[in-house]
């Protein structure tokens, strides 16, 4: 119940979820193929918005079949094979396709989740979904694709071809505003507490206003708290929350969230936020020229200039740093909006990976050549 993943029996309604209801609607109505977009920051409602549509979608549409994958650190083959709920090894890309359209016999509507952390490229995958009655001739359903994406420029590094192919309808999800959070707290404290009177209405305020202001309303910090603070007094023998309680959680649940985003960078994206960590400068060149120092003693392939500047937005839209633009010097100085012993932290755990990785290569060749 204070998993930001859980699908309630009902959602906060807001203009973006109507928007994205209404595009659901007119596949469902026309059987029209449409590609839409759900972006926005962490813990703005996309998934729980897509979960809660997936269920109503079951219910209502009988010629319809709803498919859910979350694509975090999965490559285009794991995506393929959780749709089809196989295990096909040794097989391209290109035959699972074909043989996920062959043996569909219905309308069919697919959700990728955190399509923005899918391992390698997509691009062929989501080609094919984008146009399969022009691919496949004897295909005649309609398929209809939800991508969720929690970087705001996602979509800007697709392909142009893809891009025109997909032709999608973005929904922007807005940070929750302190009255929604206090709304969801209420169901989740109805749903997953003993007693609702075991929390006064001033700590739900309390724990909604502060996510607001300071988590750019991130329903999960708002949830984490509220579940952390509740733990905290039953440990305690305590049937009821005060104000130490939350004041305990929050911080714990701050650094469990920045910990986490952290971690699930991928390397070369993990090396530029360390760059902004460790440079004694913070302007952009500086930080360039301290990651390019980083990653030459390490076996990772270098970002060019104007990737790297893509990286540092990237970073700034998971709100891990902060974009500064002196104007009376014209140049744009980046500070952390997380804590720097957790970046350090991880990147002693990576060092310490990709060392043992480099030893386990070499004593391999080594191997190899004292066989030859």
């Amino acid at each position: 119940v204070f998993q930001v993943v859980y699908a309630p029996e009902d959602i906060i309604k807001r203009e973006e979820t109507y928007e994205f209801f209404k595009e659901i609607a007119n596949i469902l109505k026309y059987k029209t193929p449409t590609h839409i977009l759900m972006r926005g920051l962490h813990g703005t409602g996309k998934t729980v918005t897509a979960r809660y549509i997936c269920e109503e979608v079951r219910k209502a549409a009988q010629d319809f079949v709803m498919l859910y994958v979350n694509c975090r650190d999965m490559s285009p083959i794991s995506i393929l094979n959780h749709l089809l709920q196989s295990d096909m090894k040794g097989i391209s890309e290109k035959k699972i396709i074909d043989h996920f359209f062959e043996i569909q016999t219905t309308n069919v509507i697919i959700i990728f989740d955190e399509i923005d952390k899918a391992k390698g490229d997509i691009t062929n995958l989501l080609y094919y979904f984008s146009r399969p009655n022009e691919i496949y001739s004897s295909f005649k359903y309609s398929i209809s694709t939800v991508l969720i994406s929690n970087n705001m420029q996602w979509d800007d590094d697709l392909d142009s071809a893809l891009r025109s192919s997909l032709q999608l309808r973005t929904v922007n999800f807005k940070p929750y505003e302190a009255s929604e959070l206090k709304e969801i707290l209420k169901v989740r404290i109805k749903i997953g507490f003993y007693k609702e009177q075991s929390i006064g209405k001033e700590l739900i305020n309390t724990i909604a206003r502060i996510v607001a202001e300071s988590r750019h309303g991130d329903c999960r910090s708002a949830l984490q708290t509220l579940f952390y603070a509740a733990q905290k007094a039953e440990e305690i023998g305590r049937a009821t929350l005060i104000e130490r309680d939350i004041e305990w959680a929050y911080p714990i649940v701050i650094d469990n969230i920045e910990k986490e985003r952290i971690t699930r960078l991928h390397n070369l994206d993990f090396y530029v936020l360390y760059a902004v960590a460790v440079s004694s400068v913070s302007t952009l060149r500086n930080i360039y020229n301290s990651y390019k120092n980083i990653v030459l003693k390490l076996p990772e392939r270098k970002y060019s200039y104007s990737k790297f500047y893509q990286v540092i937005n990237y970073l700034e839209n998971q709100e891990l740093i902060e974009k500064i633009l002196r104007n009376n010097v014209k140049e744009i100085i980046i500070t952390l909006k997380v804590k720097k012993n957790l970046i350090e932290e991880e990147f002693h755990k990576r060092e310490k990976v990709s060392r043992m990785k480099s030893i386990k290569e070499s004593s391999e060749e080594d191997g190899q050549q004292t066989t030859t």
